[in-house]
């Protein structure tokens, strides 16, 4: 289906859409206030802290504290340096907000660019580029302060690299290379814990290699890697367990607030779906599904934080709607969010009958033989499992710790492996292969007009 195309895609199409996504990202910045994103200023209060040389933050002055603070480091250099030309504290902030548009445009780049090297198609590419950039949540994290957009934007170059080297085959495997992507590995644990899904995901591939292949190479080398980021993390283990006494949490903040005797979601709440959140797209609809939070999350503002809240808060009461965050919104804007969720419905259904049809691929014809796919889909589904885990040992649904933003990596590789399962099955029925494409092509194209005119703010 997706590699014989019935136009030719030239690279214009890829400038064109990139194009117009930074356009949007720098009029974003422009009109959003980082005041008010999540974390009430602790990103900020980070940052502020180390670029007048206070040091780490401790528990009792932000409750961020416990987050690895190379992100924040490399954020206070750049304050520093801006701060030697004279501009306020608003133009620092601003400076710090395009360099997270960067960081978003980087992680939206990597993502097409992966889906090529992998997939071998650029229709494919084009698609995961433009599923990739027309997300909402993609788009929040090109407007605010968080160590999220540096982490899965360099978690994404990191995984070009492996495939572009062709490390999933052994044969390419030589010393350089393993050692610039064990020292990106380090770098990564240094910006978000959630590296560790990469590092775990990468061992087991490891395992899986050895067993199959029956050698012994690949487990050396796991250990080798696993003895270098043990030491390369180890400083950050010792400052949290002397500030928290706890280091091997994924949250000390919670962990450390939170009795523990909190009970867990039911299971239930894993294997339902909210039917509310089709009603209206916001919290607190929705919150009796980890899917329907999950989902609204990804596609739409569903905690309607990434609004022009002034220019909201403004326009008359008969034409806002206040959400469950205690925040107004634009009785269209609401029409038009409840409108892409629906639309987005079909997608999410594409998705996840392609991923299905991708491991049956995998499963009945290739006996699990092509080790890099199986690399990708291990590190998508433990991505998509560490946040479930991370909602069942903090159970705190009110306090943000379901959020897609937390894995956004998992939308692109997601879309990847599902569009090579479609590509699989479709394109052994010659017959509806252009009608498929066209169908699918169209729909694209009006998914991705509403999900842009969703991300774009209000002067």
């Amino acid at each position: 289906m997706f590699r014989k195309s019935i136009v030719s895609w030239p690279h214009w199409a890829f400038f064109l859409f990139l194009a117009g996504l930074s356009g949007i990202y720098i009029w974003n910045v422009v009109q959003y206030n980082v005041w008010w994103s999540y974390d009430g200023g602790a990103h900020i209060d980070y940052i502020t802290r180390l670029s007048k040389g206070l040091g780490l933050p401790d528990k009792e002055s932000n409750y961020l504290a416990w987050h690895e603070p190379l992100y924040y480091a490399l954020s206070a250099v750049v304050a520093k340096t801006a701060m030697y030309f004279g501009p306020g504290d608003k133009t620092i902030w601003k400076i710090l907000q395009f360099v997270n548009t960067f960081w978003a445009f980087l992680f939206v780049f990597c993502s097409a660019v992966l889906a090529k090297i992998i997939a071998k198609s650029k229709i494919i590419a084009f698609f995961v580029l433009v599923f990739t950039g027309s997300l909402f949540s993609v788009s929040t994290l090109a407007r605010y302060h968080t160590n999220e957009t540096m982490f899965h934007a360099l978690m994404m170059f990191w995984l070009v690299l492996f495939y572009r080297w062709g490390m999933q085959n052994a044969q390419n495997w030589n010393t350089k290379k393993w050692t610039v992507l064990s020292l990106g590995l380090v770098i990564l644990v240094w910006i978000k814990l959630t590296a560790f899904v990469l590092v775990f995901a990468l061992l087991l591939w490891f395992l899986y290699l050895s067993f199959l292949e029956k050698k012994f190479r690949p487990i050396l080398l796991a250990l080798l890697i696993v003895l270098s980021i043990g030491i390369g993390y180890t400083p950050w283990l010792i400052h949290k367990q002397r500030m928290y006494r706890s280091a091997f949490t994924i949250n000390s903040y919670e962990t450390d607030k939170t009795s523990k005797h909190v009970s867990a979601m039911p299971l239930g709440f894993y294997l339902s779906f909210d039917k509310s959140i089709l009603e209206n797209p916001f919290w607190v609809s929705g919150r009796g599904s980890f899917w329907s939070m999950f989902f609204a999350s990804a596609f739409v503002d569903y905690d309607n934080i990434f609004q022009n809240l002034d220019a909201h808060d403004a326009l008359p009461v008969n034409e806002k709607y206040i959400t469950g965050s205690a925040r107004y919104i634009s009785v269209d804007y609401t029409a038009k969010t409840l409108l892409f969720f629906w639309f987005s419905l079909p997608m999410l259904v594409i998705l996840s009958l392609g991923f299905v049809l991708f491991v049956y691929k995998k499963i009945i014809y290739e006996k699990f033989k092509d080790y890099g796919s199986v690399f990708l889909a291990t590190l998508a589904g433990g991505l998509l499992l560490s946040l479930m885990y991370n909602v069942y040992r903090y159970p705190f649904l009110e306090r943000g710790t379901l959020k897609a933003i937390f894995i956004i990596s998992f939308f692109p590789l997601l879309s990847i492996v599902s569009m090579m399962g479609w590509d699989f099955i479709l394109e052994r029925f010659p017959r509806c292969h252009r009608i498929c494409t066209l169908s699918f092509g169209s729909y694209v194209f009006v998914w991705s007009v509403l999900g842009f005119s969703l991300m774009i703010l209000p002067v």
